[in-house]
């Protein structure tokens, strides 16, 4: 039995399996959303110097872009790769 995430809102709710079913597009957009969010989370830790956060937040962005399979992956992972040089605050 595959294990399954709910996104949406109580309006538009979606099961999005794991790899099994394609993701509609709402739960789409909300992912990517989420993605965004992330990574403008993680900017903002990188600017106050709080770097493990900062990598936190990048990470989960690029899971969720690599998810998507969106060209936004690849800043973010340049990013990433470049924080994980950087010692932690």
């Amino acid at each position: 039995m595959a294990a399954a995430l709910l996104v949406g809102g109580v309006s538009g709710l979606h099961f999005v399996s794991q790899g099994r079913l394609p993701i509609s597009r709402h739960a789409a957009g909300n992912l990517l959303l989420q993605a965004r969010s992330h990574n403008g989370l993680a900017c903002a830790h990188q600017l106050v110097g709080d770097l493990d956060q900062a990598r936190r937040h990048w990470q989960s962005a690029l899971a969720q872009y690599k998810e998507l399979g969106v060209p936004e992956a690849m800043p973010v992972q340049a990013r990433l790769n470049s924080a994980r040089t950087q010692p932690g605050e």
